[in-house]
């Protein structure tokens, strides 16, 4: 804040304090520190970004999409601005825009979270080999991504492969417990018959 009393004309403070507001999950405050740092440099693209980002956390995707639209047509570049646009254009079950904006942004600069979105859309539209060769892609990547097991184990899961799912299920677990993960493995461990692994799935799932 001393920052901003000092210097009230920069951008640069109310842009970082945006982004600090944003990893505490003050969304509401971002947004207006976004649209602050907008009104004194409205040719930064970084900004836009940031304020759509904020409006994406609060469930306002097509707003946050005009954002996006700026700062692309700012920066045409920003692999951050195009993955974004993607996820707001995905909570819009836009998947065909969403998929186009995700390889755009891969174009750009390769990441593991382009990669798990694609697989996620084609888990959806129920491509589950498609959704695998995303996942894997992911892993590649980075090896410690627990949501790429996770959503790789469903995919095989869906595809009646529980065994393999079970593999994956298990890495997630390993790297990062949750409900879903445990839920995940007891409904392929049900599958199998495993039913006294099954239970102790469902246990560890309520207590989380």
């Amino acid at each position: 804040n001393k920052a901003i009393e000092l210097m009230p004309t920069d951008a640069d403070s109310y842009y970082n304090r945006g982004l600090t507001r944003i990893k505490m999950e003050d969304y509401k405050g971002a947004l207006i520190d976004f649209e602050k740092a907008i009104r004194l440099r409205p040719e930064f693209s970084n900004s836009h970004v940031g304020r759509g980002i904020a409006k994406n956390d609060l469930k306002d995707y097509n707003g946050a999409i005009l954002d996006f639209n700026k700062a692309i047509e700012l920066n045409p570049k920003d692999d951050i601005a195009y993955y974004n646009r993607g996820l707001s254009k995905f909570h819009l079950n836009d998947f065909d825009a969403a998929s186009k904006d995700f390889y755009r942004a891969l174009e750009i600069k390769e990441t593991a979270v382009s990669y798990l979105n694609l697989g996620v859309i084609k888990t959806k539209t129920q491509d589950y080999n498609g959704a695998i060769e995303y996942f894997d892609k992911a892993i590649r990547l980075n090896p410690n991504l627990a949501d790429g097991y996770l959503n790789r184990g469903t995919a095989k899961y869906l595809l009646e492969d529980f065994q393999d799912a079970i593999l994956d299920f298990n890495k997630a677990i390993e790297l990062s417990p949750s409900e879903l993960a445990y839920l995940s493995r007891g409904n392929a461990e049900l599958k199998l018959n495993k039913l006294n692994e099954a239970i102790l799935d469902y246990d560890n799932a309520i207590k989380l």
